[in-house]
C-alpha cells in the first residue's frame, strides 16, 4: 500500500525532473534514481540501522566486563554498633564454548540480513523510479502523437475548405471533417 501511495509522487517527481534535466542536457533517468535512493527516509532508516548492526558486531566481539561488588553491615539498627561486616567481590566473567564467536556470528549474520534488505529496496525503488519515468515518457510522447494528429485534422480540414470554396468537394464532405 504503502509504494501506491508513493507512486505518484514519483510520476510528478518525474515529469518535473525529467523537464529539468531535458532543458538542462542532463541524463534525468539516473538523476532521477539516484535522487531517490539520496532522499529516501526509508532507506535512511534502514541505513542507520546498518550502523546500528556493525556496532553490535564489534561489541559482540569485545569481552564481558569484569564487575566489583562491595557491601557493608552494621549492627545500629539492632542495637549492636560494634559489629561491622564489609564485604568486596570482584568477578571475571569466563566464557566457555566460544560463545563470543557465536555472538559475533549472530551479530554479522543480523547485519548481512539487513544489507540485503537494503539492497532490495534500492533495487524496489530503482524500479520504481524507472517505471515512473516509463510512464511519464510515454505520456509525454502520447501527448507529442495526439498534438501531430491534430495538426493534420488542421490540415485536412483546411484543405476540404479550400476545395469546398474552389466547388470541388461538397459541403457535406467538410461537415463530415468537423464532426
Amino acid at each position: 500500500m504503502r509504494g501506491r501511495t508513493c507512486l505518484p509522487i514519483l510520476i510528478g517527481i518525474a515529469v518535473a525532473a525529467a523537464g529539468a534535466a531535458h532543458a538542462q542536457g542532463t541524463t534525468p533517468v539516473a538523476d532521477l534514481v539516484r535522487r531517490a535512493l539520496q532522499h529516501n527516509r526509508e532507506l535512511a532508516a534502514a541505513r542507520l540501522d546498518l550502523e546500528r548492526g556493525r556496532g553490535r558486531v564489534r561489541q559482540a566481539g569485545l569481552r564481558p566486563n569484569p564487575t566489583l561488588e562491595g557491601e557493608g553491615t552494621s549492627g545500629r539498627l539492632t542495637g549492636s554498633p560494634s559489629e561491622r561486616e564489609y564485604g568486596f567481590g570482584l568477578a571475571f566473567p569466563v566464557e566457555l564454548g566460544d560463545k563470543r564467536q557465536a555472538r559475533v556470528d549472530v551479530a554479522t549474520a543480523e547485519l548481512s540480513a539487513t544489507e540485503a534488505a537494503i539492497a532490495e529496496r534500492e533495487r524496489q525503488l530503482a524500479r520504481d523510479v524507472l517505471a515512473a519515468h516509463a510512464d511519464v515518457q510515454g505520456v509525454l510522447r502520447e501527448q507529442r502523437i495526439v498534438a501531430e494528429m491534430r495538426a493534420l485534422d488542421e490540415d485536412t480540414v483546411r484543405a476540404v475548405r479550400g476545395r469546398v470554396q474552389a466547388q470541388d468537394a461538397s459541403q457535406l464532405e467538410l461537415n463530415l471533417l468537423l464532426v
